[in-house]
């Protein structure tokens, strides 16, 4: 690029497509879980307009890595990201809490005890697979918190507080672990709870604007935008009325009908109300 005189005309991106955990959990190698060591990953961007050495504390996601392209591009085409500030003025009016994780199916382990199987395998097979790895979580990134929660197919659950447990290995949703004193905003686990499952439930199908402003569908009037807003007590009868995110069976595959599938209902809106559906004129799943 250089030699080509296009270096300071070029936008170059480094990341990479998942993290890795290595014996973390107590696991072998891998990288389908939805654990930091898997999903919190390197992002760096250089180009014309962006400071040398400048950084950006901000949550986002490959999901968001097509708009910030159209976005240099001169181009405004609705996603299912937003676009990620390539300078710390634009950090506020972009920020959002949240990334979510899904995984459906097998989970591979990796390296010379993972899966690797003998010459003697069949092509198409594996060995040493994991089953039941499908499951769906939600990572909640502030200033005053760091959260994980996920939902598995198995019925099992999982949250982490990351401020105190950087490391995930204190399940707070275990029954042996304490969890009744802890809280958020003076709110207790359960009601936070709450929350995080209609979060999900909003995401797990969000399209366009919906992805990054998902409290949105929630509360249309704008009033709850973070965690600590839908926190508050007077919504407590409202989530509490919400679909659950569950799973009625551990497929090997991304599978719709295998998901909870009621829609979510609006604060202040006809509870029997269902969001209109985008028409792909076949199941989405066909596409993926």
């Amino acid at each position: 690029l250089e030699s080509a005189g296009q270096l300071d005309n070029t936008y170059i991106f480094y990341t990479t497509d998942n993290g890795y955990h290595i014996s973390q959990h107590r696991m072998d190698p891998g990288k389908a879980c939805g654990y930091d060591t898997d999903i919190h990953i390197p992002f760096f961007v250089r180009g014309p307009g962006i400071p040398a050495g400048g950084s950006v504390d901000i949550v986002t996601t490959h999901t968001d890595v097509a708009a910030t392209i159209l976005k240099i591009a001169g181009m405004n085409k609705a996603t299912d990201g937003a676009s990620i500030p390539l300078s710390q003025p634009d950090n506020e009016a972009l920020r959002h809490e949240h990334a979510t994780i899904e995984f459906w199916g097998l989970a591979v382990p990796e390296g010379i005890y993972g899966a690797i199987g003998t010459s003697e395998r069949e092509a198409g097979e594996w060995t040493g697979r994991h089953h039941n790895n499908t499951y769906r979580g939600l990572r909640i990134v502030s200033p005053n918190y760091s959260l994980y929660y996920s939902v598995w197919c198995t019925g099992d659950v999982e949250f982490y507080d990351l401020a105190s447990d950087p490391f995930q290995t204190q399940n707070l949703m275990a029954h042996d672990k304490g969890h009744m004193g802890y809280r958020i905003s003076g709110r207790p686990l359960d009601e936070i709870l709450t929350r995080l499952n209609a979060l999900i439930m909003v995401l797990k199908t969000c399209k366009g604007r919906e992805c990054t402003r998902p409290w949105e569908s929630l509360h249309p009037d704008g009033r709850v935008t973070t965690l600590p807003d839908a926190l508050r007590e007077k919504y407590d009868s409202f989530y509490q009325q919400q679909p659950k995110m569950w799973f009625s069976e551990c497929a090997a595959t991304y599978i719709a009908e295998a998901e909870n599938q009621e829609p979510i209902k609006p604060f202040g809106g006809d509870s029997t109300t269902q969001k209109r559906e985008f028409d792909w004129g076949r199941h989405w799943q066909y596409f993926t």
